[in-house]
């Protein structure tokens, strides 16, 4: 492989549920219905979408998902349909293994966007999935997963937090910054407070990574916003900045939780902003982009 290849790929996360009336907020349910069937217990079926970041020797995982480091009742509890091995493999294939990620980029610290940096040993202890990666963080965002509200104490895992801080594998952020050359990062607020999204450059296209700010392609209407956020209103303001800013330009959107589709260019000529040009999922890891780093980037 040429040291200067660079490629952006969707790596395979556990699907999970979660419950649909949490995830359109006000919404009535025959609107959030046409596009994610409910189950019997109210809940659609979500995935979170990982990706793999490759530029000369980085290797950069972002979100790794919800994982599988859970008791049955969890794995129940929230339909999490495990993929470990399919997320291995996708690595293999990429002549990857967990030791030799370079970066883990986490958007932020809700159990269903950090629980892949774990595992279960033998002995039932939790480890870190990824021994040898920085896991770049926001300050702001580790501050409040530590003091959460009680609206949202449920989303943060303490011994999640323990271990991160016990294993020295973070590396803390504020604002605007770089990962790299290609790898830019700003924050959002509303859904949390202090959550990072990506804008990936390789040439001359864009992505930008939606996280739980465009969860969803439905999430694009900017009234629709998840009842998990802790200010709403701040959401709104954040839609419309990140769509100004970051998605008016021909950039792709990769959105966070959507098991239809993976991502997709914004148009704004309807009513609401929608996602033209989709790319739906495969079954394995996907490419999305590669070629050779360029001086542009």
């Amino acid at each position: 492989m040429s040291e200067n290849y660079v490629s952006l790929s969707i790596v395979p996360a556990s699907d999970f549920h979660l419950d649909g009336g949490a995830m359109f907020g006000i919404v009535p349910k025959p609107l959030w219905t046409k596009t994610h069937s409910a189950d019997a217990l109210n809940r659609i079926r979500l995935t979170t979408t990982s990706l793999l970041w490759r530029q000369r020797e980085r290797c950069v995982l972002v979100d790794p998902g919800i994982g599988s480091a859970w008791d049955e009742t969890f794995l129940d509890r929230y339909g999490v349909a495990v993929k470990d091995s399919e997320f291995s493999q996708a690595l293999e294939w990429e002549g990857l293994s967990y030791d030799t990620i370079t970066d883990v980029f986490l958007t932020h610290l809700h159990f269903d966007h950090v629980g892949g940096c774990f595992y279960l040993d033998e002995g039932g202890e939790l480890r870190l999935r990824f021994p040898n990666a920085v896991h770049h963080v926001s300050r702001r965002q580790w501050k409040w997963a530590n003091e959460p509200s009680a609206k949202d104490q449920g989303s943060y895992i303490k011994e999640h937090l323990e271990l991160l801080a016990s294993s020295q594998c973070m590396q803390f952020h504020e604002g605007e910054w770089s990962l790299m050359s290609g790898f830019d990062v700003f924050e959002v607020d509303g859904h949390t407070r202090g959550q990072q999204l990506c804008r990936i450059r390789m040439g001359g296209r864009t992505w930008v990574y939606g996280g739980d700010l465009f969860a969803l392609a439905d999430h694009l209407r900017i009234p629709w916003v998840m009842g998990y956020d802790i200010e709403p209103l701040k959401t709104l303001t954040a839609k419309e900045t990140v769509l100004e800013e970051h998605l008016s330009a021909g950039e792709w959107l990769i959105l966070g939780h959507d098991v239809n589709v993976v991502a997709g260019q914004v148009s704004r000529a309807g009513r609401y902003p929608e996602l033209v040009h989709r790319i739906t999922p495969t079954a394995c890891s996907q490419l999305l982009e590669s070629g050779v780093i360029e001086d542009d980037i």
